[in-house]
């Protein structure tokens, strides 16, 4: 498949979305997204915005473009020489304040937009998608209800605040599906009559199948993603993926032992 993607890119000579690249291939997004990020991280190909970028759209909005210097030859993609296998990739999430600066920021530093991102994971998930933030809400969900109603056997399991992510409650409620799972991980305590928070998380955290992580500041609602510039990171690095499975693990076993 990447060989395809690889051919096609060089065929138009000009930047592609993914949906394009689905239509023109006939393959399914999570496969494309699939390919397409492991030549991004072999340094084959590079994601490119512009302005017409809409971050609620990156499949129909993003592009991908061959990198300059990348070969092919005897059967075999070669990147440009000097390019190495990246197992980090930089994620910026840029507040609509900065909408002017988004796609030059974002090309600039090589680095994706969150929602993109956080999208690409979700889409990567074929059995088990962690999740771990305070605060979720509709905004966050769209991606993931597509992908509930698209696969069959997937296993969500969903650590948060409920006070902060009503709309995940909502969705349980609506789809009524077995396969997604959710803690509370706020407690409280009572003390000289009033309500006080005594354990809460604030890491922000998704996993998709111990393959792939996104790791940030960024909390997973439409305001934090409209009024807060934050940092986060895609992880491929397998070890450090399996650290952050093992702490969501940990995570989801202290608040179970304390419901």
């Amino acid at each position: 498949m990447s060989r395809k993607i690889v051919e096609l890119l060089s065929e138009e000579k000009r930047p592609l979305t993914t949906e394009y690249i689905c239509l023109k291939l006939n393959i399914a997004k999570s496969l494309a997204s699939s390919a397409l990020y492991k030549l991004l991280r072999e340094g084959i190909v590079e994601r490119v915005y512009t302005e017409t970028y809409d971050p609620t759209q990156p499949f129909d909005t993003a592009m991908w473009v061959l990198k300059e210097g990348v070969k092919q030859a005897e059967g075999a993609i070669k990147p440009a020489e000097g390019i190495e296998s990246k197992h980090t990739k930089l994620v910026l999430s840029m507040p609509l304040s900065m909408h002017s600066l988004r796609a030059d920021l974002l090309n600039r530093f090589e680095a994706l937009d969150l929602h993109d991102a956080y999208t690409h994971v979700i889409e990567m998930a074929r059995q088990e998608l962690k999740i771990m933030c305070p605060v979720i809400d509709a905004y966050a969900l769209y991606p993931l209800i597509s992908k509930i109603l698209s696969s069959k056997g997937l296993k969500i399991r969903v650590l948060t605040e409920i006070g902060k992510s009503r709309d995940v409650m909502h969705l349980l409620e609506s789809l009524g599906s077995k396969s997604i799972e959710v803690k509370n991980a706020e407690k409280t305590v009572r003390y000289e009559g009033y309500e006080r928070k005594a354990f809460g998380i604030h890491a922000k955290l998704v996993i998709a199948d111990n393959e792939v992580a996104l790791i940030g500041s960024f909390n997973l609602s439409r305001h934090h993603y409209l009024v807060n510039f934050d940092i986060g990171f895609l992880i491929y690095d397998q070890a450090v993926v399996n650290k952050l499975s093992l702490i969501f693990e940990e995570m989801w076993n202290y608040v179970s032992a304390t419901d």
